[in-house]
């Protein structure tokens, strides 16, 4: 059971399963998506879902500093 609706499938075939989440930056903004697709249908289970959610904080801090190093660069 997906509660958050993160699991979705594309009507027309090209995607049967999408799975996503957002990537929030320092003050909630979202900068950027984390997103995994696959033509076979049901192919991320919860674990998958879990592991987004794992690495979704550390790989929106990474983005973010990167982002900051750039801008502190110009």
């Amino acid at each position: 059971m997906d509660p958050d609706e993160n699991l979705a499938s594309d009507d027309e075939g090209r995607m049967a399963t999408f799975l996503s989440m957002p990537l929030r930056g320092h003050g909630g903004q979202v900068i950027g998506v984390l997103a995994l697709s696959s033509a076979a249908k049901n192919a991320f289970s919860e674990t998958a879902l879990g592991t987004l959610r794992l690495v979704e904080d550390p790989a929106a801090i990474v983005i973010d500093n990167a982002r900051l190093a750039v801008a502190h660069t110009r």
